[in-house]
């Protein structure tokens, strides 16, 4: 009678991760039709960085005249898988029109109207930690009868959001940013730290070009405004500039490319190498420039090479003769907002959200680091080990962990670091002499930020784990991926001395709960099974299989942590 052989246990340790990178979810373009649009022109949208509300300007009726600023919410700005739905747009007088209602207190002054009877828009909004609105720059004309002064043509004026009182401040002039040329349409970045607006004063390439001006942090006063030159400016006019909420992409729109003179929409990549004192290095000291050092910040510098022309749905055909101005973003970047006076809308100009896709996302330079253990150790160490990482467009990219040894369970140790760039998908083998081999995922599309971190752990189990053992098996360091919903165990069962799978092979789980057992699935390779949840105790797995030796494994586990990104 032949003798029964023996089988040994492979485990391998999973761990099931919410996707790092989100979906995008696959929504055509979107035009919102009333009540956020009329037949009237609704221009120049600014969504806040968590899709709640949405800033324009427009001439429809209800408002003091001519154009003025308005404001919607979206009810539904929560769930970004679903199309927005926009409230009946708010006037920004509304509640200054209720507090002129009522008797002021004493010794309060009334407050001025944000919205006057002539012109309101080229908006632009400095958002504060919690997505709500803390400074608001646009574009206006002399109004004395508001009391807004100003220099002749088109002004660039302020409001600043009370944090005590809730009230925003009468409307501002900013003399050291206006001239006596046309001053319109800021773009305040998302730091709050420079402004880039439009203007027709002399010193520039075309019609209305886009300037720059620097805000002082120690006083807040704005440093003269410095023309962003060529290729960014032209023969023609620039318009409606937008500072991305990574503060690396500048978007505006520009009629270069249409002898009909209609308007694109364009971007440009800012880099950021030189500080406040560098904005005037090629200007001669005069008295009016301060020899002292001022405060550093970093102020961005054109990437000269990196102007693109935005592809559909973003800008419409040349032959279609429409115009294409004005783009905002959340801050996930998975919708732009437009106004375009394309057909298809409510009337003129008319607001529409567009998925933004994967070919324009920028792509940011993402920390990978992590710990290669040695699960054969009782208390697991670092393992020399080999990291192959491909991207599917170039040969992998190699690196190697170090062995190290000492205390891994606090913080996040690491013995192996590169740098990532998102926007692709990455395949990770792990490799090392006499372990069994693993592969990681990372897909890095979607809406990832900037200074984004992942950190893995890899545990390798050497190939002859298990074999002709039945003592407990004590794992002492915890597998730490980035937060985890839930850790596995996958479990193969193979013959111990020609180490190859058994595909009869049957395994129970045990546990203090359930001393009956639960029987494993095996997976449809009949190759493996899986606990896709471990217990929360110490269990005991029993593996059967015919002319095999029976054996068992007792599993002494920690307590998973929950990790922080």
């Amino acid at each position: 009678m032949r003798p029964f052989s023996k089988l040994i246990f492979i485990l391998a340790f999973c761990i099931f991760l919410p996707v790092f990178s989100q979906p995008l979810p696959d929504l055509p373009e979107k035009q919102f039709g009333q009540p956020l649009n009329t037949q009237n022109d609704e221009y120049n949208p600014i969504v806040s960085p968590d899709g709640r509300y949405i800033v324009f300007q427009s001439n429809r009726p209800g408002g003091e005249g001519g154009m003025d600023i308005w404001i919607s919410e979206n009810i539904r700005f929560l769930d970004k898988e679903i199309p927005a739905e926009w409230t009946k747009p708010v006037n920004m007088n509304q509640n200054i029109w209720e507090e002129l209602k009522r008797p002021p207190a004493a010794g309060v002054r009334k407050p001025n109207l944000f919205n006057s009877n002539a012109f309101e828009g080229g908006i632009s909004i400095l958002f504060d930690s919690n997505n709500a609105p803390s400074e608001i720059y646009f574009t206006s004309t002399i109004n004395l009868a508001v009391g807004r002064s100003g220099f002749e043509g088109l002004n660039i004026y302020r409001t600043i959001k009370d944090k005590k009182t809730g009230r925003w401040t009468d409307p501002e002039h900013l003399s050291e940013i206006n001239s006596n040329f046309n001053d319109k349409m800021p773009a305040i970045s998302p730091d709050g730290n420079f402004l880039i607006f439009s203007s027709d004063r002399p010193g520039g390439y075309g019609d209305f070009d886009l300037w720059i001006s620097v805000r002082n942090p120690k006083n807040g006063s704005w440093s003269q405004p410095k023309n962003l030159g060529s290729p960014l400016n032209s023969s023609e006019s620039e318009i409606l500039p937008f500072i991305h909420q990574d503060g690396e992409q500048l978007y505006f729109s520009s009629n270069r490319e249409d002898e009909r003179k209609k308007f694109k929409i364009f971007r440009i990549f800012l880099k950021y190498k030189s500080a406040l004192d560098n904005m005037l290095e090629d200007e001669e000291e005069t008295e009016e420039t301060p020899t002292t050092k001022p405060t550093e910040i970093l102020i961005p510098k054109i990437d000269q090479s990196s102007l693109l022309l935005l592809p559909k749905p973003f800008n419409t055909d040349k032959w279609e003769g429409f115009d294409n101005e004005g783009i905002s973003f959340d801050k996930d970047g998975i919708w732009a907002y437009i106004s375009s006076n394309r057909s298809g809308g409510e009337g003129q100009f008319d607001i529409f959200r567009f998925q933004v896709p994967e070919s324009i996302r920028n792509s940011y330079t993402l920390n990978f680091k992590g710990l290669v253990l040695d699960g054969s150790e009782k208390t697991m160490i670092g393992l020399d080990s080999t990291l192959k990482i491909y991207d599917g467009t170039k040969p992998a990219n190699v690196i190697t962990s170090k062995r190290i040894g000492g205390d891994l369970s606090k913080g996040k140790p690491s013995n192996f670091a590169t740098t990532l760039q998102t926007g692709k998908v990455y395949k990770i083998e792990i490799s090392s002499p006499g372990f069994h081999p693993q592969e990681d995922i990372l897909d890095l599309r979607g809406n990832i930020g900037k200074n984004r971190k992942v950190y893995r752990t890899y545990v390798l189990l050497p190939i002859q784990v298990g074999e002709g053992k039945t003592e407990e098996t004590k794992i002492e360091q915890p597998i730490e991926n980035q937060k985890p919903n839930s850790a596995a165990l996958k479990v193969i069962v193979a013959d111990a001395s020609t180490k190859q799978i058994i595909p009869d092979a049957k395994v129970t789980l045990f546990t203090p709960m359930n001393r009956k057992g639960e029987s494993l699935v095996q997976d449809a390779d009949k190759k493996s099974f899986l606990i896709k949840k471990l217990p929360d105790n110490d269990f005991e797995l029993f593996a059967t299989a015919s002319k095999y030796i029976s054996e068992s494994i007792n599993i002494i586990q920690k307590i998973f942590p929950k990790m922080e990104l």
